[in-house]
């Protein structure tokens, strides 16, 4: 990963910047890292990954998602882009300007 800013970003100056940057970046301990684009080898494990969750979790109250679900990883304040997550229970998500949590 490199990193992009030198100065230490808050949270809420890391997301301003990320929501407008065609580039992915993760937030760890005040900096932000653009991530590298993933070989095909990396995404179909990735795939793999993500369908076996997919089915392991049929019939529970829990979703999977993939790449470009950017996850708060409370109470460090990291933000990542895990290749593969799953959720179970209630989901919170931070909105931008104008989303609604519909979706």
């Amino acid at each position: 990963m490199t990193t992009v800013h030198s100065e230490l970003l808050t949270p809420a100056e890391y997301l301003e910047i990320e929501r407008q940057s065609e580039v992915k970046h993760e937030y760890i301990n005040g900096r932000m890292y653009a991530l590298p684009g993933a070989s095909r080898y990396h995404v179909k494990i990735a795939i793999n990954i993500t369908t076996s969750l997919k089915l392991q979790m049929r019939g529970r109250d829990c979703d999977v998602y993939m790449a470009d679900m950017r996850v708060n990883v409370d109470p460090s304040g990291r933000y990542v882009y895990p290749d593969v997550v799953a959720v179970c229970g209630e989901q919170r998500f931070e909105l931008q300007v104008g989303e609604s949590q519909g979706g």
